[in-house]
């Protein structure tokens, strides 16, 4: 099971990518949300009382 620190690195490792990506307009805003989303997922699956609401929100932030 991955931990909460897991988590949180993902999701700043997506927020530090977010920009490169969304450049590429609107395919780029796509596939930063189809990361995201997949990275959700697994984490749901990984542990029943990930928070997706928090994930996504940092996965914004910067």
């Amino acid at each position: 099971m991955m931990t909460r620190k897991d988590y949180v690195e993902t999701a700043n490792i997506l927020a530090e990518s977010r920009e490169s990506l969304l450049s590429l307009g609107l395919e780029g805003e796509q596939i930063f949300e189809n990361l995201v989303s997949d990275f959700i997922t697994m984490f749901q699956n990984d542990n029943e009382r990930f928070i997706v609401s928090k994930f996504a929100d940092a996965c914004w932030e910067n």
